[in-house]
């Protein structure tokens, strides 16, 4: 009796295309909008988020790497959030697109909570722009 319509503006929701998956559900930012880390002196933009690792786009980088970041995860939709000192690894690369999949290593069950609230946040700032968008019409 009860269903939820499936409507196109759900995509934020989908998972970036790749052969790579993570096992945690992830927060797709986009091109320019996610949170940005230094990896390996470069600065790079997240294109989404899990509590189990990124992914950021970087022709340099290769399967292997790993460093020691901070991430921000602060902004204007989310709760205050503590800068996170994180170890990420590239698991693969896209060779077609540049996008590198990464995982956090030893992050701490803390640091994993930080970041679904992180997700959390986002999801529900998503829901009610889509909703204001929606009545609008």
């Amino acid at each position: 009796m009860f269903w939820k319509k499936q409507t196109e503006n759900n995509k934020i929701f989908l998972d970036f295309q790749s052969s790579s998956r993570r096992n945690a559900f992830r927060y797709k930012h986009g091109e320019k909008n996610g949170p940005e880390i230094i990896f390996l002196g470069k600065k790079l933009h997240l294109l989404d988020i899990s509590a189990s690792g990124v992914s950021f786009k970087a022709e340099d980088f290769s399967a292997g790497d790993i460093d020691d970041v901070q991430l921000d995860l602060n902004d204007s939709e989310t709760r205050k959030i503590p800068v996170l000192s994180l170890k990420i690894k590239i698991l693969s690369k896209d060779k077609e697109t540049g996008v590198c999949h990464c995982c956090f290593e030893n992050n701490t069950e803390e640091q994993e909570e930080l970041i679904h609230q992180y997700i959390l946040d986002k999801q529900k700032a998503a829901i009610k722009k889509r909703k204001k968008s929606d009545s609008s019409h």
